[in-house]
């Protein structure tokens, strides 16, 4: 069962055209200018500046990098749009799939599509929300009644508004505490913040992020949450291995299909056969 403090975690596409992380490049530096080194030399002042043919390196300090934007007027939540479930992968062509999230192989994840076409459309199209695996259809297929759907898109929606994927640097590394953290992750925090003494409310957090936690945490929709490369394959096997049902979405797919045909036919000879002699015996 996923945390309820488990806040969304995006995966990122790593194909070509379908998404991935952004490089950006720092404003500036809090170390000082250097100073030219005193070689007691004195250059006489003749009031016209000097072309180095060198040009400028510096940047001014503007502070801290943001890419927070306030929530833009007029924002909505809307419903997931209703998706439809298919039967089009197997568990190996899925984790084949894998390498086309996260920190996969993109070689591997571009063989992958060239070689399962209806399985491609189905993971990298049909069950993908604006480059993201699509979670809130996910629980909408699952019980439409709930409002875990509309919740949860809408917690995605205004992530994006306030933290734009053209302005928030999602290189590890760019965040505040440096490591693995990012710029985007950073703001996806703030915006998401429940607000206190030390931290203002985040702008999606009474619109969406309140809700979040208890749908994140409710059994059934389990296999619709994914937050790392392994919940990739429960998720698919639901959306495209079992035609959108995720009750058997831990189990994986028998490797044996088609060996009860021998079987089959052993046991028809066998009648055959026995047919067969019935008449030399009764004779």
């Amino acid at each position: 069962m996923k945390s309820a403090a488990a806040l969304p975690a995006f995966l990122s596409l790593v194909v070509a055209g379908l998404g991935g992380a952004t490089l950006f490049v720092g404003c500036g530096s809090d170390d000082p200018a250097p100073v030219a080194e005193d070689t007691g030399t004195v250059v006489a002042d003749t009031g016209t500046p000097v072309d180095t043919g060198k040009p400028d390196t510096f940047k001014p300090d503007t502070g801290p990098l943001t890419c927070s934007q306030p929530l833009p007027t007029g924002f909505e939540c809307k419903a997931p749009t209703a998706k439809v479930g298919k039967n089009v992968c197997t568990d190996a062509m899925i984790e084949e799939f894998s390498n086309c999230f996260g920190s996969g192989s993109a070689a591997k994840c571009t063989a992958a599509q060239k070689a399962y076409p209806q399985c491609n459309t189905c993971i990298l199209k049909d069950w993908l929300d604006n480059n993201s695996i699509d979670t809130a259809a996910c629980i909408a297929k699952i019980d439409p009644a709930s409002s875990c759907g509309k919740t949860v898109k809408c917690n995605s929606d205004c992530l994006d508004a306030v933290c734009p994927v053209d302005d928030c640097d999602s290189t590890p590394g760019s965040g505040a505490k440096g490591g693995t953290s990012t710029q985007r992750g950073d703001c996806y925090a703030d915006a998401q913040n429940k607000g206190g003494t030390v931290k203002p409310k985040g702008a999606c957090y009474d619109i969406a992020t309140k809700d979040y936690g208890a749908c994140a945490s409710d059994p059934k929709f389990t296999f619709c949450f994914v937050s790392s490369i392994a919940d990739i394959t429960t998720f698919f096997r639901g959306a495209c291995r079992d035609n959108g049902d995720w009750s058997k979405a831990d189990v994986p797919m028998p490797t044996d299909a088609g060996t009860d045909a021998p079987a089959a036919e052993t046991a028809t000879d066998a009648a055959t056969d026995a047919a067969s002699d019935a008449p030399a015996d009764g004779g």
